[in-house]
């Protein structure tokens, strides 16, 4: 291939004309850089290639101006430190005054960060990556899925199981391992009231520890749903009465607690019907 020193047409057209041309004596920029053979199926390259350097050489150079271009075929020299902080791949960098960033498009696939990372974002695009594992998503999605059995003893912390943590049938039986959900991973609901009050839904399964030395009345409302359970106790020396609101209340023993110390359950059978039981009186 015929090869031709282009030093003299370059300085040759810097000082006639102010531009440059190269295969073209009318340039429409300070360097205008025309294709041999802009069609066509010609093998020949046409192209322009900028300065190869290794990461060591690109984070050794001293005085770099903005906008300096370079390409790095080789980072097992150097560090991915200093100005050279962001050469960790092969690939073209540019200088922006204090490091060298990549050169990439936005539709590339790009570094792909695991763990708990830092990421410096040069432009306003960010993309997800898919999650994998327990729970998972697609790239840039915000819905999450829990694969079935993942929900296993091991990743549930003691007391962590409340009615605020879980959204209504957000957690199915498939999701849950057998025998995953241990006595010891359910916390239990405990509130201290020193006057009437109406039950709320946080309350289920757990302890209304009342503290009153006046007579309170405990309001169960229809809306909370079946199988909704508490424990009351009369802890101070007031007697407590349990009432219901849009609710029939149905008892053995009676609607009041008997003595200081007393306990007394409820339990929901419908939205609209419920059953008081223990230590109980009329």
């Amino acid at each position: 291939m015929k090869k031709t020193n282009l030093l003299p047409l370059v300085l040759f057209g810097a000082l006639t004309y102010g531009q440059v041309g190269v295969n073209t004596t009318m340039p429409n920029a300070t360097l205008d850089v025309v294709a041999k053979n802009a069609t066509g199926t010609t093998t020949l390259v046409d192209g322009l290639l900028v300065p190869r350097v290794d990461r060591e050489r690109a984070q050794s150079m001293l005085s770099v101006p903005s906008s300096t271009m370079i390409y790095v075929n080789n980072i097992s020299t150097g560090s991915a430190t200093g100005q050279a902080a962001n050469i960790d791949e092969i690939g073209f960098y540019y200088f922006d005054g204090g490091v060298w960033l990549k050169l990439k498009s936005g539709s590339g696939s790009g570094t792909v960060y695991s763990g708990s990372t830092s990421i410096v974002l040069n432009g306003s695009s960010f993309q997800r990556a898919a999650l994998t594992g327990d729970i998972t998503a697609a790239a840039n999605s915000n819905t999450t899925t829990i694969v079935n059995n993942a929900v296993i003893t091991a990743k549930i912390a003691n007391n962590a199981v409340t009615t605020v943590k879980v959204a209504d049938l957000a957690i199915t039986t498939a999701k849950i391992a057998n025998n995953a959900v241990t006595p010891d991973k359910i916390a239990t609901p405990v509130r201290t009231v020193t006057a009437s009050t109406t039950l709320v839904v946080t309350d289920k399964g757990g302890f209304v520890y009342v503290n009153s030395s006046s007579a309170t009345t405990i309001t169960v409302p229809a809306s909370l749903a079946a199988g909704f359970h508490v424990v009351i106790v009369q802890q101070g020396t007031g007697q407590v009465t349990i009432a219901g609101s849009g609710v029939t209340l149905t008892t053995a023993r009676g609607l009041k607690t008997r003595a200081r110390y007393s306990a007394v359950g409820i339990i929901k059978q419908t939205a609209g019907a419920a059953t008081v039981t223990g230590d109980g009186s009329n």
